[in-house]
C-alpha cells in the first residue's frame, strides 16, 4: 500500500488540500488503521498546541518572583526610614 507523504497529511489537516487530493486522502484513511492512527494522533497534538496558559494551569513565573522581593522590599523601606 502507498501511503501519502507527510507534506500531503499536513495540507489535509490544515484545510491545504485541494478536493481531488482531500478525496483521496480521505479514501487512504477509511482503508488504512496505521495513517488513521496517525492522523488522529497529529489532531489531539494540534488541540493541545491550541490550549492557551490559563487551560493548562501553569505556574505563573511573575507571581513567585514577586513573593521573593517582598521581604527586600520591605526591609528596604524600614532602612529608609531609619535613616
Amino acid at each position: 500500500m502507498n501511503h501519502p507523504t507527510p507534506e500531503s497529511w499536513m495540507s489535509y489537516l490544515y484545510d491545504e488540500s485541494d478536493a481531488a487530493e482531500r478525496a483521496d486522502l480521505e479514501a487512504h484513511l477509511a482503508v488504512c488503521g496505521k495513517c488513521g492512527d496517525e492522523v488522529a494522533q497529529c489532531r489531539r497534538t494540534m488541540g493541545l498546541l491550541d490550549l492557551d496558559e490559563a487551560t493548562l494551569a501553569l505556574p505563573r513565573r511573575h507571581a513567585r518572583t514577586q513573593f521573593r522581593w517582598q521581604p527586600v522590599l520591605a526591609w528596604s523601606a524600614a532602612a529608609a526610614v531609619v535613616l
